[in-house]
């Protein structure tokens, strides 16, 4: 006789309900986990391209003010620096900066909306010097009448001795005491690439040397002959506005001004 099975024995396998419970739980909890990768994800393109903006913006204007401390307010080679010009018309004299207006996605009431203005400054006549534990400077690159012994640029020695800095220089004419310019002047120019990024651009003598940042909406140089209330006598500001969009799509701006003095060093 075959024994019964106890009641208290424990079962074995899941039901049909259960299974369809779990089965549920486990959606709702994959969904709850996609759903939260999707906003880590976001959040992450989000940083990325605001940190890009912000380190290029401030990178383009830590390079901007290098440049224009090396230069002046002064009248050089037929003409009077820093020359301002509007939107890629630089003027008479200043022909080979000329160049069509950047593309403009800012509308009006955004940030970066408007004209730009841009510069043209004077570059000092620089020269390598090398300069020796005793404190001499020696300058590396100037020619025989260039050099200054006894004064401020001696001739490297026979042997040479240790240099503990190699530097640039603006040549200052040891008779006169001033600057010496060069004969190519330089400017910060805002185009629209093939690619069409809008990108800030060096150039010497109207011709690309590099550029130092893209996805630059405006920007915008003032002396205190343009803005007499928020620039000081003798100094440069210069306003940047970035904005691109990440990889989902999301508009990003990014905004920054410093302002400089031109001292030729």
């Amino acid at each position: 006789m075959k024994p019964r099975t106890s009641a208290s024995r424990s079962r074995s396998g899941f039901s049909l309900i259960e299974i369809a419970i779990s089965s549920s739980l486990l959606f709702v909890i994959t969904g709850a986990l996609v759903q939260q990768l999707e906003a880590t994800r976001r959040q992450s393109l989000t940083t990325r391209a605001a940190e890009r903006l912000q380190t290029s913006g401030e990178k383009a204007l830590r390079d901007i003010g290098s440049e224009l401390r090396k230069s002046g307010f002064v009248y050089a080679n037929g003409h009077q620096y820093p020359h301002l010009y509007t939107d890629g018309q630089a003027g008479a004299g200043f022909l080979a900066y000329n160049h069509a207006v950047p593309t403009e996605r800012a509308s009006a009431g955004d940030p970066g909306y408007g004209f730009n203005r841009e510069l043209i400054y004077a570059r000092a006549d620089m020269k390598r010097m090398g300069q020796a534990a005793d404190g001499t400077n020696y300058c590396l690159d100037c020619t025989l009448d260039e050099l200054d012994p006894d004064g401020m640029y001696e001739a490297l020695p026979t042997p040479a001795p240790e240099l503990v800095r190699i530097y640039d220089a603006p040549y200052i004419d040891p008779g006169s005491g001033t600057v010496r310019w060069s004969t190519t002047d330089a400017g910060f120019v805002l185009v629209t690439e093939a690619s069409g990024r809008n990108a800030l651009e060096l150039r010497v003598a109207g011709v690309r040397e590099r550029t130092l940042a893209r996805d630059v909406e405006r920007v915008v140089f003032d002396t205190s002959t343009t803005d007499p209330v928020g620039v000081p006598v003798g100094a440069v500001r210069v306003r940047l506005w970035l904005q691109a969009k990440d990889d989902a799509g999301a508009l990003h701006r990014w905004q920054g001004e410093s302002v400089i003095e031109p001292r030729n060093e």
